[in-house]
């Protein structure tokens, strides 16, 4: 199953819009950029997703974590709909082949969806 055309981020001035203004959220090796859809609230949610060749040498890892990514997103885009999101992977996780290594990004990606959900605060805000 493809991921759909109207999911995904792929301009290069969205990604930049989101790494300068985007509201951040980590948890654990990802972390991410959550601001608003330029398209409006009612607008399905778009991913993005970045994974740098230095943290992933391997491009079977890199695609791995891709693949993880977007299967967490698809369970809980609904949840986060009207919002461009833009998903990074921030270290190299360990084992990422074995399955406690991949349970191990499951886990984050699972923790950074409910952060997204979170209403800013405005120290949270100060320090992004």
């Amino acid at each position: 199953m493809r991921f759909p055309r109207d999911r995904r981020l792929a301009e290069g001035a969205v990604f930049d819009a989101l790494l300068k203004s985007g509201r951040r959220v980590q948890a654990g090796p990802v972390g991410g950029r959550l601001a608003p859809s330029a398209m409006g609230a009612s607008a399905p949610a778009r991913l993005g997703i970045t994974v740098a060749k230095r943290h992933l040498k391997r491009a079977v890892d890199r695609n791995t974590v891709k693949r993880l990514i977007r299967e967490a997103f698809r369970h809980h885009a609904e949840n986060v709909s009207g919002s461009d999101m833009l998903i990074s992977l921030r270290f190299e996780p360990q084992k990422l082949r074995s399955r406690q290594g991949r349970a191990v990004v499951n886990a984050a990606l699972d923790q950074l969806f409910k952060a997204a959900l979170r209403k800013p605060t405005p120290a949270a805000d100060e320090h992004a």
